[in-house]
Parts: C-alpha cells; sequence; structure tokens
C-alpha cells in the first residue's frame, strides 16, 4: 500500500541542509496524511461495520464500546451444553463488536 510522505521543500540548488539544525528541521516536517475510506494514508480506514446485535436465548449482546470482559471466552466442555454453547456464541458476538469498537478508535474504522 502506498502512501505520500509530505515535507517543506529544499530552498539552495546544491545544498541540502545548512547545518544540523535544518536538517532535524526538515526530518521533524515529514508527514503523512490522514487515512480516508477513499485515500490513503498510514492505513487506509475500512468502512463502518454495525454491531452485532440481537440476543441469544434472550441474553442480549453487548455492543463493543459497552464489552466488559474483552479478552475471554469461558471454557466449553468436550460435550457442551446448550447453555455452554449460547454463552460462547454470546462471547464471541461481543469480542467482534468489542475489535470494531477498537478499530474505530484506532483510526482504522469510520465511525458508525
Amino acid at each position: 500500500m502506498a502512501a505520500n510522505v509530505n515535507s517543506s521543500e529544499f530552498t539552495h540548488a546544491t545544498q541540502l541542509f545548512a547545518d544540523k539544525t535544518a536538517a532535524n528541521a526538515w526530518r521533524t516536517s515529514l508527514t503523512v496524511f490522514d487515512a480516508s475510506t477513499s485515500t490513503e494514508g498510514v492505513v487506509k480506514q475500512c468502512t463502518h461495520v454495525g454491531d452485532l446485535a440481537g440476543s441469544v436465548d434472550s441474553v442480549a449482546i453487548v455492543a463493543g464500546a459497552s464489552v466488559t470482559e474483552p479478552t475471554t471466552i469461558g471454557t466449553i466442555s468436550a460435550t457442551p451444553s446448550d447453555a455452554e454453547i449460547k454463552a460462547a456464541f454470546t462471547a464471541l458476538a461481543e469480542k467482534i463488536n468489542y475489535l470494531t469498537y477498537r478499530l474505530e478508535q484506532a483510526g482504522i474504522m469510520a465511525d458508525s
């Protein structure tokens, strides 16, 4: 993925930098455009994906910003019960919602 880097222009025909301070000033002037859904920048921003919504056996699926435990899924036994499967499905849906929320916060996904 290509992105344009912006910087201040050189002003002298044969000398890049007058001194170390000028070289460092030029280096710190380097920037990359912000990303959007139509232009590349640091990354190309994807369009927003809505949260998974609804419920599993009357247990509501939590929206991304409200997920309280984004790192674990309960243990499922070798012969899982319906309750274990439903709990795991709900937890996975919430993890997906949390991931999309974090992608929004990072600027990689457009806001809803």
